[in-house]
């Protein structure tokens, strides 16, 4: 599933003629690498996340660029993990809510 997934998004980068196309798996919000390939080197990039705060950050800075719009695209992937490790221990229950929870059965 996950190299299937990786696949996937390397097709992205293959095209004919010459054209470079970059990308940057797991961009975050600051979109960084795939603004400076684009800028820089006039690269066409591709920036793939799994969170919506993320994307949200990375389409913000695409059309803050709008110099760049032709060269910028932002994916949502939904191949990688199920929960990120920031998810899983929101949902944990901390030693004081396990200890109200005991109290209350």
């Amino acid at each position: 599933p996950v190299s299937r997934c990786i696949r996937t998004h390397c097709a992205l980068s293959h095209s004919a003629g010459g054209l470079v196309r970059g990308l940057d798996i797991g961009c975050g919000a600051n979109l960084i690498y795939c603004l400076l390939g684009a800028a820089i080197y006039g690269w066409h990039m591709t920036g793939v996340d799994v969170t919506d705060v993320a994307l949200q950050g990375a389409n913000a800075i695409r059309d803050a660029n709008p110099q760049l719009a032709g060269l910028l695209e932002v994916r949502q992937s939904h191949c990688l993990v199920q929960q990120l490790p920031q998810q899983q221990q929101q949902q944990q229950p901390g030693p004081q809510q396990q200890q109200q929870q005991q109290q209350e059965q």
